[in-house]
């Protein structure tokens, strides 16, 4: 059989199909056929010269170093178990490999190319698959249907038509460290396991770790540098139905200057590149690039034949090159493309000639860009088509926003515009989807076409999207067609009923309104932007500055935003409203609440100031309602108040000096409180009346009556949550509540190692976990504590452990320690106790002169690249994130202050670190900070000392910084609009020595002072009458508004 395509093919489903006779005087190609059965021990290797194999029925059989091509299938096992194929080369066949109620077998190291399917395994088990090639074929790399507890390990199935891998019907099979790049890698509708756990190993694309599998098109980011991605995950990839890959493997190539690229992988900016004087900066001539900008800038020096970012080879067409987050600056073109099927995403280009440009390019997604002031065109296509544009900014552009020329078939929508000449177009293209549900860029509820600032149109019908002087065609620059659907903002400049769906802008502010209602708010699918102007009232009872209520039917997908409201009964009212959002506002000096929801759900109140008011934000008869990253302080009676209201959760709120008290319940149930912070008010957290409540991370010190209060209230879980009152707690009832949880292994709110309870202080430093024995160092005390018959503590916490140190010997300009530390391998800290929210250290070896990654998973400096100036093991650094400024300082830092922190070194090896550290972005909008402001700081030598600090990445919660230090010390991250100067405190005539921390004898449970029962609060109220009377009062109220 020579000259066929497939010169021999069997298949079948039953033995009976199998009980053929074929000697090895059948040839293919010259090649003899062995097609054996019933057969044990056999091998079938290079000196047979076999043209194809067929084992039915066989057992321990061993095939190796073969060629075969030309054949329906090359290897074929039909009940075959215990045996091994090798190194087989099986290309250019119906099927290379294939593996039918077969067991136990191992593949390793053979290729399977240019096939129509590589390997497949059907109804067969426990089999192993290593090192194998599956490429180029016109169907699927590796295919399994009904098959279990199979795995494969460092396989590459790559550029395969279909898919890369192919699960139907299987499940429990393991899938790590393999490599895929396909147009659809994979598809799974089982329940397999995609990765093992991180393990030391050199992984498939080189990097330090085993975990999961590399994927072409995994969209996310190594936040910590350790080659295992940390960002969008599980990666489902195309196609994976359940679960997904957790430890995505990652390659990056680390880039700090202008250079070539011309090998495929994934590519990562690490620093700032300013006027560079090259003719082309990144120039990517290979196909398969990821560049990762990491949020540096790329600037150059000016205009002409000049280029931020070059994506040409003058000899094939590129495809699949993706660029992401970088800015470019000062370019003739900030970033050029003739490519085919990639992606540009989250690029600045800014003050360029052109800022994004696209010749002769094809099937690239152009999205969530901004192109501003740059002198000709913002966007610019030339003969290129199938271009997606959406979700880009275009300002001021002198030229054109966008220009099209010689284009086709290109779809753009949803993008901003904002320019003198907003678009050019002389081809066939699409400017708009149709009507869909969806918040677009300027946060309408629906997507259609894209915001024109020079749209004259109107929107008749409310809907955010104009009906009038369509379709918008760029006074005529659009010369084909044009946007049928553009986008509208309503703009408001008094008080107004909003009756139809759609973007509302308020332009000024309001004074005095008497208005019962000012922004009266009766449509679902709303945008509200007050744009930072003031709502102003009278403060008439009843009164309500935003009232959003629709008295027939609930209210869906309303946004309340940026609005300051004022002297109002109640500054912003939701009421029978769900799915909607209250965020970046400010509800202060109302007559009675700040923020209020009544009969409302799921509704998110985020990143809002409420102070002075009665009740800070009031939650009545509401459910499923998150409330996070709020202030809510100084109100005259609540922070927090929750009514009659359950399942909802309150996370990262400070609720400080509220007269009353910072959180109350009564009769709610099933809420979350967790991470707030509930600090000098009279009561911290009431609890009355309400059960199954969670508390936990929580901070509550210095309130003057108590710090927790429950009546009559049962099975409510408190733990790890931080109480330093003077009372600590109030329990009315018998009811009986959970005080800590299970001991578990991680690390608790004062920096200790286990989970357990909660830590119990005294501001005078003798609380019970403050001085009681914990023998074992576990973080967890030794005894328990009872705070009365039914309410124990089993499990409080105690301090981590502090070493008293020597003072340290500061290196050159550091009051404290530097990168010196403390000495020795040990770390000390000389940080007081009662200062340190919480910390953590890691282990890892120094090497000289390379950068060495010690992560820290709790805490917000998330990861330190430390290079040593000599070699040296076993090396510890603890990070700690202080309450405030650390005590070891003169002067307070600079700005508006996210966070203080400590790093201690006991190495005295350490040349310097890059430190990264992220910052929540809530904190930014609520403070009016863009990421340029962000500056970590460090003490040294008597004054604070601006770190150079970039920006890495941004997600949806954080966004990432980078800054590199010389040495460790005292640290700072603060919002600072400009540069500082170093200021210099009044110099010290000795250093400061880190504070001991001495651990007593355990104090027998029920303290004085921790167990404070009824008849305990009759002796407080004999001598401090007036308190423990408004104590009282706050827990008997009955009823809302008393």
């Amino acid at each position: 059989m020579t000259g066929n395509e497939y010169n021999f093919y069997l298949a079948g489903y039953q033995d009976s199909d199998f009980n053929n006779s074929i000697d090895t005087s059948n040839k293919v190609d010259g090649k003899p056929i062995y097609y054996i059965k019933d057969e044990t021990g056999k091998t079938y290797d290079s000196p047979t010269n076999a043209g194809t194999v067929y084992c039915v029925r066989c057992d321990n059989i061993k095939i190796k170093d073969l060629t075969l091509t030309k054949n329906g299938y090359s290897v074929y096992f039909w009940k075959t178990n215990n045996s091994r194929i090798e190194n087989v080369a099986a290309n250019s066949n119906g099927v290379g490999f294939y593996l039918q109620q077969s067991s136990s077998n191992n593949l390793t190291g053979n290729t399977a190319n240019n096939n129509s399917g590589g390997i497949y395994i059907y109804s067969s088990s426990n089999n192993t698959l290593t090192t194998n090639t599956a490429n180029n074929n016109s169907w699927t790399g590796i295919y399994f249907v009904l098959s279990s507890n199979n795995t494969l390990t460092g396989n590459t199935p790559k550029n395969n038509n279909a898919y890369g891998i192919y699960f139907s019907g299987s499940n429990s099979n393991l899938i790590f460290n393999n490599y895929f790049n396909n147009s659809n890698n994979v598809y799974d509708n089982g329940n397999n396991i995609w990765n093992t756990s991180r393990t030391d190993g050199t992984n498939i694309i080189g990097g330090p770790y085993l975990g999961g599998n590399y994927w072409f098109d995994y969209p996310g980011y190594d936040l910590d540098g350790d080659g295992i991605g940390d960002t969008n995950l599980p990666h489902k990839s195309s196609g994976i139905i359940n679960g997904g890959d957790y430890m995505p493997l990652v390659r990056i190539t680390d880039i700090a200057s202008c250079r070539n690229i011309s090998v495929e992988g994934e590519y990562r900016l690490v620093r700032n590149i300013t006027d560079s004087p090259s003719t082309v900066c990144i120039n990517i001539t290979s196909s398969d690039v990821i560049f990762n900008g990491a949020g540096y800038t790329i600037d150059g020096i000016g205009a002409g034949a000049t280029y931020g970012i070059y994506i040409y080879n003058s000899t094939a067409m590129l495809t699949n090159v993706t660029v992401r987050n970088v800015m470019v600056t000062d370019w003739g073109t900030g970033t050029y493309h003739k490519a085919q099927d990639g992606s540009i995403v989250n690029v600045e280009a800014s003050d360029n000639t052109v800022g994004i440009y696209l010749g002769g390019s094809s099937s690239i997604a152009v999205t969530d860009n901004t192109a501003k002031n740059n002198t000709n065109y913002g966007i610019a296509l030339n003969g290129s088509s199938s271009i997606t544009i959406s979700g880009n900014t275009l300002e001021n552009n002198t030229g054109y926003g966008i220009y099209l020329n010689g284009s086709t078939s290109n779809a753009i929508s949803n993008n901003y515009f904002s320019n003198p000449n907003n678009s050019y177009d002389d081809g066939q293209n699409i400017w708009n989807i149709s009507k869909t549900k969806g918040t677009n860029i300027i946060g309408g509820p629906y997507l259609g076409g894209n915001y024109w600032s020079d749209y004259t149109g109107s929107d008749t019908d409310s809907d955010g999207l104009g009906n009038t002087d369509v379709p918008y065609n760029s006074s005529g620059h659009i010369v084909n067609s044009g946007d049928y659907l553009p986008l509208v903002i309503n703009e408001i400049d008094s008080c107004t009923n909003i009756t139809e769906p759609g973007v509302y802008k308020l332009n000024r502010s309001i004074s005095n309104s008497p208005a019962a209602s000012c922004i009266n708010i009766t449509s679902s699918d709303v945008f509200f932007d007050g744009a930072g102007n003031t709502i102003d009232g009278i403060n008439a009872a009843g009164s309500s500055g935003v009232y959003v209520y629709n008295s027939t039917s609930l209210i869906t997908n309303v946004v309340v935003n940026n609005v300051v409201v004022t002297d109002w009964d109640a500054g912003i009212l939701c009421e029978d409203s769900v799915n909607g959002y209250v965020t970046n506002n400010a509800a202060n000096n109302n007559s009675y609440r700040g923020i209020y929801l009544n009969g409302s759900s799921s509704i998110t109140i985020s990143d809002n100031t409420i102070n002075y008011n009665e009740f800070g934000i009031d939650i009545y008869k509401s459910e499923n309602n998150t409330i996070t990253v709020n202030n809510a302080n100084s109100n005259s009676r609540y922070g927090i108040n929750l009514l009659n209201s359950s399942n909802n959760s309150l996370y990262s709120n400070v609720a400080n000096n509220n007269s009353q008290g910072g959180i109350y319940f009564e009769s709610s149930s099933s809420n979350n409180v967790i991470s707030n912070t509930i600090n000098n008010n009279s009561l911290s957290i009431v609890i009355y009346q309400s059960n199954n409540n969670n508390l936990n991370g929580n901070t509550a010190e210095n309130n003057s009556i108590f710090g927790i209060a429950l009546g009559y209230s049962s099975n409510n879980t408190i733990y790890n949550n931080y109480f330093s009152n003077y009372n600590n707690t109030y329990i009315e009832g018998n009811g009986t509540n959970a005080w800590n949880t299970v001991l578990t292994s991680g690390t608790n709110i004062v920096g200790g190692p286990y989970l357990g309870g909660n830590f119990w202080a005294y501001p005078n430093g003798t609380g019970f976990s403050q001085t009681c024995a914990d023998i074992n160092k576990n973080g967890i005390c030794d005894s328990s504590l009872t705070l009365n018959d039914t309410n124990i503590d089993q499990l409080p916490l105690a301090p981590e452990p502090v070493v008293t140190p020597a003072p340290p010997t500061p290196s050159p300009g550091s009051s404290s320690s530097s990168g010196g530390g403390g000495g020795g391998g040990g770390v000390v800290s000389g940080e007081p106790f009662e200062n340190i929210a919480r910390s953590e250290s890691r282990e890892n070896d120094l090497i000289i002169n390379s950068s060495v990654i010690f992560n820290f998973s709790k805490m917000e400096a998330y990861n330190l690249a430390v290079t040593g100036i000599a070699n040296e093991g076993a090396v510890t650094i603890k990070v700690e994130e202080l309450k405030g400024t650390s005590k070891l300082v003169q002067q307070q830092p600079p700005g508006t202050v996210y966070r203080n922190f400590n790093i201690w070194s006991g190495s005295k090896k350490i040349k310097e670190a890059l430190i990264r550290y992220r910052v929540e972005n809530s904190w930014l909008t609520l403070n009016n900070l863009a990421s340029s402001d962000v500056k970590i700081l460090r003490w040294v030598g008597g004054k604070w000392v601006q770190l150079d600090t970039g920006e890495i990445n941004r997600d949806g919660t954080y966004t990432y910084f980078e800054a590199k230090t010389e040495g460790f010390s005292h640290f700072a991250v603060s919002g600072i609009k400009g540069d500082i100067e170093p200021v210099a405190t009044t110099p010290s005539t000795s250093v400061t020595s880190p504070t001991s921390v001495q651990t007593t004898s355990a104090q027998s449970s029920g303290t004085a002072g921790e167990n404070v029962s009824t008849n305990f609060v009759w002796i407080i109220a004999l001598m401090a009458v007036l308190v423990i009377v408004a104590a009282v009062y706050i827990l008997a109220r009955k009823k809302k508004g008393d």
